[in-house]
């Protein structure tokens, strides 16, 4: 072990039991970490670093170690060999010595518990002190963490807090007993910009506070190149490169190594082009064998937003409002203005790109359009107006205007094939005989880029890439007009994001589709979009072409999501300020709607709102 180092691991290999005996998953990986570093474990799905870290920390059943060791340097430095312990004596090293904070925080913390009791859990888990001090540490994380209002969101369960506030909760539950190392699993992969940002420099702040080592596992270079101070970059179950974050990013050594870096979504690459343009798919096999100096695939344009013809969609003050709070007798006080008065047009071919934080409205926006929720406006659908039809009208409608959902698990049966699930649509709006109908199903996965021989299996069987291919071909089976995607491709690997999003654009070119791309990633939204509409709770606060918004941002609060995304490169190091709270609520008393904006125009089709609504902090 080295002797600066508080964990290592060394030539550890680790085999999964299948039908057939065991796979191997993990080949001979050995790495180390110091006290105060930070460490970056980066690669596709698939590669290892999860299975890696969770074997660390003892958190994996049924797996079996082939061989190597892990080893762990306690505060009083005496040297322990943690590879084969016990699971009472694991639950000892965890939270001390080590703590995880896993990626999805929401299915992490007990829905049945409010968030005080979870952390005084964990606290008297490991340490003997009186009720009285656990209350007064609790409080104190959640400050440590940033959670305002402290006091009142104690007693606060998980589902009423944000994903950022869960994110936090789930830090300070890292962090109660002072670990010597965090391990943090892809802790900001579906949070928004801003709320990304805070979680980064919290996480800075508290390890320069409490001098811990921070392992971070991601596939965003971009936090890579942010908080790292070195870099492993797996494949496969191997370590293919090791470098400190300077010498990676400016002198990838490995194929592997330049094709993740180059597969990167970068703002600002599209400026000064007119059209969405398609990314640099790179099969990462080729790559691997690719000679230097060999061109790689090139970028093609995508024309085909047509202005000239009538707007295939108009949208005129769509208003969407939930209640929040009812009195005794069940009348409404307060309500969530989650959409208020929000009009936009749409033509054909034409991508329009919606972003904006969680809470903004943008997803609600999108279910309006097909009232999936109730709302009220007009929504005019190639002249016709969606509000006003009934609904054996809407579900002859809903063959022109499909949704591509955020989770493509969530939003498959696991109880039917995915040919199964593909046909339903077809079943429901169409009078194909099964043949025809296994035949368009098969041209379908086809198309998609799986083979059609697959239609027997179950989503569970493929990949987070793939079940968001299977759940585009699902959408185009009725050759819809317009496809609403929401975050299709947020918690997707750079390599597929690029897949899925060169799909969509070419699938746009070949069958004059348009689309409404909602998403918090800026940089795929330029990528992909011929206009932006920016919202801040529930309005959008400017609109314009992609290069109005991104090379001429006019509203402080677009100015603020720019600013807040971390560019892959670590020699332009944002060192985010720590922000204080969160966007403010869109909850209001009944009769007190958010007062309606008034636009400037700053040129031909770029308007922006004339004052920021409220103060962004």
């Amino acid at each position: 072990m080295p002797p600066d180092a508080i964990l290592t691991i060394r030539d550890l290999s680790l085999s999964f039991p299948t039908y057939g005996g065991f796979t191997s998953v993990l080949h001979n990986v050995s790495f180390s970490v110091k006290k105060g570093e930070t460490l970056a474990i980066v690669g596709e799905s698939g590669s290892g670093k999860t299975v890696t870290l969770r074997r660390v920390m003892s958190l994996l059943k049924n797996v079996r170690t082939d061989s190597g060791t892990i080893t762990l340097k306690k505060r009083d430095g005496a040297i322990l060999d943690i590879t084969n312990i016990s699971s009472s004596k694991a639950r000892e090293i965890r939270g001390v010595d080590m703590s995880m904070i896993f990626q999805e925080p929401m299915t992490s913390l007990n829905p049945l518990f409010t968030i005080g009791n979870q952390l005084e859990e964990a606290i008297l888990t490991h340490q003997s002190i009186s009720r009285q001090e656990v209350a007064a540490k609790v409080h104190e994380l959640l400050e440590i963490v940033r959670i305002p209002d402290a006091k009142k969101r104690i007693h606060e369960y998980p589902h009423q807090m944000s994903g950022g506030m869960r994110q936090r909760v789930m830090i300070a539950m890292a962090l109660s007993c002072r670990p010597q190392i965090l391990i943090a699993d892809e802790p900001t992969t579906a949070l928004d910009v801003t709320i990304q940002a805070q979680i980064l420099a919290l996480i800075r702040s508290l390890q320069q506070q409490f001098e811990m080592a921070v392992i971070f596992i991601t596939h965003d270079m971009g936090v890579v190149a942010e908080l790292a101070d070195r870099v492993i970059v797996m494949y496969k179950g191997r370590i293919v490169e090791e470098n400190n974050v300077f010498t990676l990013f400016s002198k990838p050594s490995h194929p592997y190594t330049r094709a993740l870096l180059k597969a990167v979504p970068k703002l600002g690459c599209m400026t000064g082009r007119k059209n969405p343009a398609t990314l640099p798919v790179l099969d990462m096999e080729h790559e691997l064998r690719r000679k230097e100096g060999e061109a790689l695939p090139l970028e093609k344009e995508i024309d085909t937003a047509n202005y000239q013809k009538q707007p295939i969609l108009e949208v005129r003050n769509l208003t969407t409002h939930f209640v929040s709070k009812k009195t005794f007798w069940g009348r409404p006080t307060h309500l969530v203005y989650a959409v208020e008065n929000v009009s936009f047009q749409l033509y054909p071919g034409e991508t329009l790109g919606i972003v904006g934080e969680s809470g903004c409205g943008k997803t609600t926006a999108g279910y309006s359009l097909l009232k999936l929720v109730p709302a009220s406006g007009e929504v005019l659908f190639e002249g016709r107006n969606v509000m006003t039809l009934t609904d054996s009208q809407m579900q002859k409608l809903r063959q022109n205007i499909q949704f591509v959902f955020q989770d493509p698990f969530a939003s498959l049966n696991p109880r039917l094939t995915i040919g199964a699930s593909i046909a339903e649509p077809l079943i429901i709006h169409e009078t194909l005989d099964s043949k025809e109908r296994d035949k368009k199903v098969a041209d379908l996965l086809e198309r998609v880029g799986i083979p059609a021989g697959n239609a027997t299996r179950y989503p569970h069987e493929f990949s987070g890439g793939q079940r968001q291919r299977i759940a585009i071909a699902r959408a185009l089976a009725t050759r819809p007009r317009l496809i609403v995607a929401d975050e299709a491709v947020s918690s997707l690997d750079v390599s597929i994001q690029a897949t899925v999003l060169n799909l969509m654009m070419e699938l746009q070119k070949e069958l004059g589709l348009s689309y409404i791309f909602i998403s918090h990633d800026m940089a795929v939204v330029e990528r992909v979009s011929h206009r932006v509409a920016v919202m801040y709770l529930g309005q959008i606060v400017e609109m314009g072409s992609r290069s109005n918004i991104f090379e001429n941002p006019q509203h402080d609060y677009t100015k603020k999501l720019l600013s807040a995304i971390p560019i892959a490169d670590p020699g332009q190091r944002t060192y985010f300020n720590m922000l204080t709270g969160e966007i403010p609520s869109p909850v209001r008393k009944v009769g007190n709607p958010p007062a309606r904006l008034i636009y400037r125009k700053v040129s031909a089709g770029h308007i922006v709102a004339q004052m920021s609504k409220e103060s962004l902090t």
